[in-house]
């Protein structure tokens, strides 16, 4: 048995040895031995440390799995994010280092490699255009070395009468060279067209067919790059050698028709002197020697009055009198003078 002393009102209390407390039966309190006191507060203490201790550990096992989040998740993120970027940025900038490089095969003259690398970047810049412009200097490359009396292949215009296979490619023969530049006339009769479309007193200067072959005919027939290689060139309208009928003023025109003078001095070759006449010719009306298959075609030379032209008959003759300017079945047989100079 213990006595107690009464921490509340000090009377002696007693307490059997199997009690953890006593209540004092003059104040009512509850009262715990000092030693048994102790004891619980060290039992607390260290029940407050061991909680303490699992809650700290318990934080760093979710501190670590939330890193290993973290990490796991910027690991998935770093590297999408970095394909993004490169599909984006990376792209762009291999597309420019091909630009780069082809210009700078552009202008160590590598013409082949510096448009093989344009053709496959041509949303890039000025792409397009420089392939379009390296086209035209791979044009006038194949021209240089052409000579009087050869074949040459320019532009395009429908010829064989199936409009569904569209234009077939253009054939002329080269009648002149002078330095750079090449005087070709079209090898065929293309089309039938009216010296001038209303029955009128007119010259080369101021006929409907003039008009037609610098605009209609030019536009159809060549690019805008084609139409940059054909030559504004000063025309000579001098009078008819047979008739002295005024010829009218001299123009100047990327596209014309021979003249009586010019007509003598290249037209001594069958090549030049008998056209044959375009399926398509034929189809819309173009006049054809059925034996040869040769046609008409207008001279710009004035004929014996200013209501008719002078022509070339389908055996290679100049017909100096002429034909009624606004008659639809003498052809036309463009020509031209086509610069091959690769600086301009």
């Amino acid at each position: 048995m213990l006595i107690l002393k009464c921490e509340n009102c000090g009377n002696q209390i007693e307490m059997q040895n199997t009690q953890t407390s006593v209540v004092c039966p003059y104040c009512g309190t509850t009262q715990v031995p000092a030693r048994l006191k102790k004891f619980l507060e060290e039992e607390r203490l260290k029940k407050l440390e061991i909680e303490k201790r699992l809650h700290d550990e318990l934080m760093k096992k979710k501190q670590k799995k939330k890193k290993i989040l973290i990490r796991t998740g910027l690991g998935v993120l770093i590297p999408t994010v970095a394909v993004m970027l490169f599909l984006v940025f990376g792209t762009e900038f291999a597309t420019m280092l091909k630009y780069n490089r082809a210009q700078n095969y552009l202008q160590n003259g590598k013409y082949q490699r510096a448009y093989e690398i344009f053709n496959s970047i041509p949303d890039y810049k000025d792409s397009t255009i420089k392939s379009k412009e390296l086209e035209i200097i791979f044009q006038k490359q194949a021209l240089k070395g052409v000579r009087v009396g050869d074949t040459i292949k320019f532009g395009s215009y429908e010829q064989d009468n199936n409009l569904s296979n569209g234009n077939e490619e253009l054939e002329w023969i080269v009648l002149e060279k002078k330095n750079d530049d090449i005087l070709v006339i079209s090898k065929y009769c293309l089309f039938p067209v009216p010296y001038n479309d209303i029955y009128e007193a007119v010259t080369w200067e101021t006929c409907y067919v003039r008009e037609y072959l610098n605009n209609t005919f030019s536009k159809s027939a060549f690019s805008h790059e084609q139409q940059t290689m054909i030559e504004s060139t000063l025309i000579k309208n001098t009078p008819n050698p047979e008739y002295y009928t005024y010829s009218g003023n001299d123009t100047v025109d990327k596209v014309f028709l021979l003249n009586t003078e010019e007509y003598e001095k290249y037209g001594t070759s069958p090549a030049i002197a008998y056209a044959p006449v375009t399926k398509y010719a034929e189809a819309m009306g173009s006049h054809q020697n059925l034996h040869i298959g040769t046609g008409l075609w207008w001279l710009r030379t004035t004929g014996a009055s200013r209501g008719r032209a002078t022509y070339i008959t389908d055996d290679g003759r100049i017909y100096t009198f002429g034909e009624i300017i606004e008659v639809e079945f003498v052809s036309i047989r463009p020509a031209m003078w086509i610069n091959t100079n690769i600086n301009d």
